[in-house]
């Protein structure tokens, strides 16, 4: 896995700041190279922010990788009444605190 490096899978407009501290930039086009990507980055990459836009395509495989120390997948809102972004959060607190947040 690659020492002191992240992945950010996003929009190359929006993905750039992280270019800045460090981090290498994905911007797949659509569901099957966002899976093929992810599936890529788990194997090399402690660390992998991905925004909701392109997570929604791989929710199946950031919930599984919950379970492990590594990778952490840290899903980041693309828009402030991000649905999707809502609805995993919600989740997270579900599974962490027994209590539902009802964002809606």
């Amino acid at each position: 896995m690659s020492e002191n490096k992240f992945a950010v899978i996003g929009e190359k407009s929006i993905s750039y700041i992280f270019r800045t501290i460090g981090g290498d930039i994905f911007s797949p086009s659509g569901e099957k190279e966002t899976r093929k990507t992810l599936i890529s980055l788990i194997k090399s990459y402690k660390l992998i922010f991905i925004f909701s836009s392109f997570a929604r395509f791989v929710s199946d495989i950031i919930d599984e990788t919950q379970s492990q120390s590594f990778p952490v997948i840290l899903v980041l809102g693309d828009s402030e009444n991000d649905e999707f972004m809502s609805g995993k959060i919600d989740d997270s607190v579900k599974r962490a605190l027994g209590i539902n947040l009802n964002l809606d």
